[in-house]
């Protein structure tokens, strides 16, 4: 049986639009998770501050391992991959500058 709904979604683009939604809103909840349990303090020791974080999240979304663990809402992993992107993160900042 052909489902008329769906390749008008798929046709008219719609099918696409609400994807990049979907993955944007799983994106967005993803990192209000981890601002609610990442500890702050040890990135601010770090060098980040806590109004960079967020950019430095974005940063370090470049790396899949981020968002698998992010996905699977592992602090540890996500903790140990994050303390990696903070030396090349610093760098970018200071290069900025």
């Amino acid at each position: 049986m052909v489902n008329i709904q769906a390749i008008y979604d798929v046709l008219s683009g719609k099918s696409r639009r609400l994807k990049r939604l979907y993955k944007y809103e799983d994106l967005q909840e993803g990192l209000a998770w981890i601002q609610n349990n990442v500890d702050l303090e040890y990135f601010a020791e770090a060098g980040i501050m806590p109004d960079k974080f967020n950019d430095f999240l974005m940063f370090s979304l470049q790396d899949e391992k981020v968002l698998m663990y992010m996905k699977a809402k592992n602090i540890g992993g996500l903790t140990v991959t994050l303390d990696g992107h903070i030396a090349p993160y610093l760098e970018v900042l200071s290069r900025k500058k």
